[in-house]
């Protein structure tokens, strides 16, 4: 195998750049408005291309971009368009007949390749060079329209994405906020109801009939708020207003919302809350949503007369809090799954709408947290989360400020 000639070598050097701009260029994009002027630069450095078409497909009408080299005439670009489309109806309409359209001072033969994603036709890229291109040549530009093609593709994704869940999240709203009116009125009205029964009856018909109304009426309100909480979630948007507060008298709270659950279910709670914690940099309300969420499943999951022991620790700058279940565990092959939406275990099935973990995670990384779980199969669960302790406003001020400097908005969020 002979030596590469200088030459070679600056032609495959010339390349590479060429292909590592692209793929920049096509790692961001965002459409072809935005990312073909890059394109065209980083293809020029490899192949004298003169005018560069994008023609994409579109449901009513084709959605054209063109870049030119300096000097090219506006005649020879509009003939170059009229090619592209020309070129784009023979690739997507059945029994269609190539019609070559002359381009003015165009004396190389122009190169018009499909953008293809799964047998489908996205688009067209006809490219016209002011000399005839090599091997070399056209096999970057072939690469070049595959990597175009997927990340049309993928743009595409992201959009019909993103739309359909700002779709879910509009006729999410409209629907709870309609049902949360209506249940409004039911658990004002029983509760009217019961007020109004005569003495004598109305201990039983508060438990048998009015109170299944209400115990149903409160679910189902349950019900919406986990779905709205979920959909905040998805879209980064969920709300947390944090402020300093001890965090005894919140696992206190926590455990004293929860007792008689666990008493009818003959289960006990042990809890361990180590002196001296300093005050948690957290939203009240969040933060006992985590630990009811934890804690109704402890529950759940605990024999009659086992153990749901509630700690909470020093950890660096974060406080350390965990419930552990004297339950049955959960195997090692569902534990990565534990905190996806609507995922539950085949023993537990039914027993839930599948939320509550995942918007626990949800909430605890909103408050710049961790959570995670140990468990054993036949030993029990340990859920483990962290929230930061509270500081000074000028020493939270300048460790935001020390973080923002090394990173980026949404890694400052992540962490």
């Amino acid at each position: 195998m002979r030596e590469a000639m200088p030459a070679e070598m600056e032609s495959a050097e010339r390349h590479l750049a060429a292909l590592y701009g692209i793929s920049k260029a096509l790692a961001s994009y965002g459409g072809a408005a935005e990312s073909f002027p890059e394109l065209f630069k980083s293809a020029t450095a490899a192949v004298p291309i003169d005018i560069m078409v994008l023609v994409e497909r579109g449901e009513t009408l084709a959605r054209t971009c063109v870049e030119k080299r300096e000097g090219v005439s506006t005649e020879r670009v509009e003939a170059a368009v009229a090619n592209a489309r020309t070129s784009l109806d023979y690739y997507t309409t059945d029994h269609a007949v190539p019609v070559t359209v002359e381009s003015p001072a165009s004396r190389v033969p122009p190169i018009a390749l499909p953008l293809t994603v799964g047998g489908f036709v996205l688009g067209i890229l006809y490219v016209e060079t002011s000399r005839l291109p090599g091997e070399v040549e056209l096999a970057f530009i072939d690469a070049l329209t595959n990597q175009l093609a997927i990340a049309i593709r993928r743009h595409d994704a992201w959009l019909t994405a993103k739309e359909s869940i700002l779709s879910r999240d509009n006729m999410l709203s409209v629907v709870s906020h309609d049902l949360r009116n209506m249940l409004t009125s039911i658990l004002l009205t029983t509760q009217l109801a019961a007020e109004m029964t005569p003495g004598p009856e109305r201990e039983a018909f508060n438990e048998k009939g009015l109170g299944l109304i209400r115990r149903s009426a409160l679910r189902m309100n349950h019900l919406l708020e986990d779905l709205l909480d979920t959909a905040s979630i998805d879209a980064s948007r969920i709300s947390v207003s944090c402020e300093p507060q001890p965090i005894a008298p919140l696992v206190q709270e926590a455990v004293e919302l929860f007792q008689a659950q666990a008493d009818t279910k003959g289960v006990h709670f042990s809890g361990d809350v180590a002196p001296d914690l300093g005050a948690v940099h957290v939203d009240r309300d969040r933060i006992l949503q985590v630990l009811g969420n934890l804690l109704g499943n402890a529950i759940k999951f605990t024999p009659r007369g086992g153990t749901i022991g509630i700690r909470a620790e020093p950890l660096a700058n974060e406080v350390l809090l965990s419930v552990s279940d004297t339950g049955s565990g959960i195997s090692e092959d569902q534990q990565p799954h534990i905190f996806d939406r609507f995922w539950q275990a085949a023993r537990i099935a039914k027993m839930g709408t599948g939320l509550g973990l995942a918007i626990a995670k949800g909430i605890v990384e909103a408050l710049g947290g961790r959570i995670w779980l140990t468990s054993k199969k036949g030993e029990g669960t340990t859920f483990y989360f962290t929230v930061p302790l509270a500081r000074r406003d000028s020493e939270r001020a300048r460790m935001i400020a020390r973080s923002s400097d090394l990173l980026s908005p949404g890694e400052l969020a992540s962490h």
